[in-house]
This record gives C-alpha cells, structure tokens and sequence, in this order.
C-alpha cells in the first residue's frame, strides 16, 4: 500500500502567520487552490483509490479537486484534525514562540488547555492501523502540519524517544508525501516547481 499525505493548501491565516488549529475559520488563498489543482493532476494517474480528509475546510477543499476528478467521496476523518492549540488557537504565530519551541523539545507538551503531540499521535495512530487493514493500494490522506507530523513519523517507523525525529519533519502546503508504511520507503514532491525527493524533509530548531 502506499499511502500518499498532503497539507491543505495555503490559507490566508498561513499568509498572514496566524496559528490555525481546530478553528474552522482558515479558507484557502489563490495559491493554495492552485495546489490543490495541481495536487488533482498529479495524483489523478497514481491510482488513488481512497481518500480521507480532515474535517476542516482548508483540507477539504484541498482534497475536493481530486475527489471530483476520479469520482470518489471524501471520507472525513475527525482524528486527522488538526493538533488543538487552545488558548494559542486563532494568535499569531509569534505570540506562541514559547509553547512552540516547548513542544519541540517535549512530545508531552500540551498548549494551554490544547493537545501535546503525544495526544495526537494517540488519535492518529488508530487511523494509519485502519487504512492498512482497508487492503486499499494507494490512500490519500488531506491534513495539517502537525497531525501530518505525527502521521508520518509514525508510516515510516521513526524513533519518537528522539521528540526531534517528529519535531523536525517540515510539511510546507504544497509538498505531498508517498510513503509504504511496510518497507518504511518515503518520497515527496512539490506541487509548485515538480522537485522530488527521497525521504522525510527536515526543518531546524
């Protein structure tokens, strides 16, 4: 199986570096339409045969241009929402440096009255189990930064007594992931400029 894993488009939240969480409020910009546009066509001969998303409408509407091109429903997925920032839901990325650079080093650490990654590697890692057990040959999964970090740490058997082995793993809205949580092979492209890789992407912090 291989398991295909896209960061909703760019919003205008994410241009104006605003913490989107579980809020509903993000909506995608001109660009992040024309991700999920390209997304579409590149996947559109892949062989995808099932896709889930986040129940959130930057995901959605991301997954959309895919879905109407093959004919397939959208089945929303709840767990793959995206981390619970609580109180630094809807501020400025800047105004949460803190509880960020905390949760970097410290899979345990919550927001204030939000999620640690530890509680979104709870919820995820049911649904990665389940889309295994599906017997699909190629999914695609529709998320959010932080929920896709946790996703694909887990697909390709990452060390998370290391919280950077999660941490540092980047997903920029117009990257998609493929990976075979089997043999733990990963690959990615760029939807903007079609750059491909091999392996997980890293951020520094």
């Amino acid at each position: 199986m291989w398991l295909y894993v896209s960061r909703h488009g760019k919003t205008d939240e994410n241009v104006k570096r605003i913490l989107s969480g579980q809020s509903d409020v993000a909506r995608l910009v001109e660009e992040g339409e024309a991700h999920a546009n390209r997304l579409a066509e590149i996947l559109a001969s892949e062989g995808i045969n099932t896709i889930f998303s986040s129940p959130l409408t930057r995901a959605v509407k991301t997954a959309e241009p895919l879905a109407k091109r093959l004919g397939l429903p959208i089945c929303i997925e709840p767990r793959l929402i995206e981390m619970h920032f609580g109180e630094m839901d809807e501020k400025l990325i800047i105004e949460a440096m803190e509880h960020i650079r905390r949760r970097e080093e410290d899979l345990s650490y919550k927001f204030p009255s939000g999620e640690s990654y530890l509680d979104v590697i709870a919820r995820v890692q049911p649904v990665l189990q389940e889309i295994e057990n599906l017997g699909a040959s190629r999914v695609l999964c529709v998320t959010h930064q932080g929920t896709s970090r946790a996703l694909l740490a887990l697909a390709t058997g990452q060390d998370l007594s290391n919280p950077k082995n999660l941490t540092r793993i980047i997903h920029p809205n117009d990257i998609i992931y493929r990976v075979d949580p089997r043999s733990k092979i990963c690959f990615w492209q760029n939807t903007n400029t079609s750059e491909k890789g091999t392996g997980l992407k890293y951020g520094n912090y």
